[in-house]
């Protein structure tokens, strides 16, 4: 199992009291978080997998030059859109490294986290086994 994280991550902050976002809701912060969510899910599946042969992992793929915030406004939003026009990879170029992992005989990292080909440590609040779990309980409890 690959999921798509990415390294925005690293300013993702759960807020336990606003997990849904309901007061001071920002499409950044929100992408952040998801993004730290995503990785907090892979390392939490990929303990209750264990040594199984069934393996999770995660993937940065890059700035890529995708429709990706498109839609975003102001000042922000066309900063956003120029960086992706003249720094970000193709499509083909991001979903490199999901390739590379899935295609290679060695089997990815349990719970990895992947970019650029190379096993990459997330941060420290993606590391956290207990907001991962905590996650894990939360998410599985809802309707």
């Amino acid at each position: 199992v690959i999921c798509t994280a990415s390294e925005a991550h690293r300013w993702g902050r759960i807020r336990w009291d606003n997990l849904h976002g309901e007061s001071r809701w920002n499409g950044w912060r929100a992408y952040c978080l998801s993004k730290l969510a995503n990785l907090l899910y892979v390392a939490e599946q990929g303990r209750k997998l264990g040594k199984s042969k069934i393996r999770i992992c995660a993937i940065h793929p890059g700035l890529v030059n995708s429709a990706l915030g498109d839609e975003n406004a102001g000042l922000t939003g066309w900063a956003f859109l120029w960086l992706k026009r003249l720094f970000g990879k193709t499509n083909e170029q991001g979903a490199d490294t999901a390739v590379w992992v899935a295609s290679r005989k060695e089997r990815p990292k349990q719970g990895g986290y992947y970019a650029d080909r190379k096993v990459v440590i997330p941060s420290p609040a993606a590391r956290s086994p207990a907001d991962a779990e905590r996650l894990w309980k939360i998410s599985k409890a809802a309707p």
